[in-house]
């Protein structure tokens, strides 16, 4: 279907050439851009994941050796200068507001799931040492997985349980 499409956009018929506004090297060369921008963005988006990813297991590695609070602090300033994702912000963001913020640094589902595994993570294990402010991680997650939910329109058993488990930490019931 692609492929007629781009056909039927170079191989228009030229009959009214005062209603033709590009040429067909000018077509070319416009599809060829477009296409260019699309595979850029493509790697852009799976180098957000990457990072993501290597983040999310950074910290997990120095949460399990028990340096919770260097992990924060090395994920937190990766998170900062890799992909422009300030967790102090997010934090203290609403829910509407959040939206925004991650569509506007254009973070996929795939990449909010790994990012409220990351707030998640990090609340449950500041719930012992300052609750408080663990609390605050894992409402920033459930409303991420609330998000990830209407984007995606698909239903998760691991976001239903990681959701329960969340709930449960903060004294609510579902």
């Amino acid at each position: 279907m692609f492929t007629s499409a781009i056909s039927a956009y170079l191989f228009s018929p030229l009959s009214k050439p005062e209603t033709d506004l590009f040429s067909y090297e000018e077509k070319c060369y416009r599809l060829y851009n477009h296409m260019e921008q699309r595979d850029y963005l493509k790697d852009q988006i799976e180098q957000l994941g990457r990072v993501l990813g290597n983040m999310l297991a950074e910290f997990l590695r120095l949460k399990t050796a028990g340096q919770l609070y260097q992990g924060i602090a090395v994920s937190n300033e990766q998170l900062k200068e890799e992909l422009d994702l300030d967790i102090p912000t997010i934090l203290a963001l609403d829910s509407d507001s959040l939206h925004t913020y991650l569509s506007d640094r254009k973070l996929t589902p795939d990449h909010m799931e790994i990012l409220s595994k990351y707030l998640e993570e990090t609340g449950l294990a500041m719930m012992g040492e300052m609750p408080e402010e663990g609390k605050v991680y894992l409402h920033q997650a459930l409303a991420m997985m609330d998000m990830i939910d209407e984007t995606t329109k698909t239903f998760s058993f691991e976001r239903m349980h990681r959701r329960a488990k969340i709930k449960e930490m903060l004294g609510e019931t579902s």
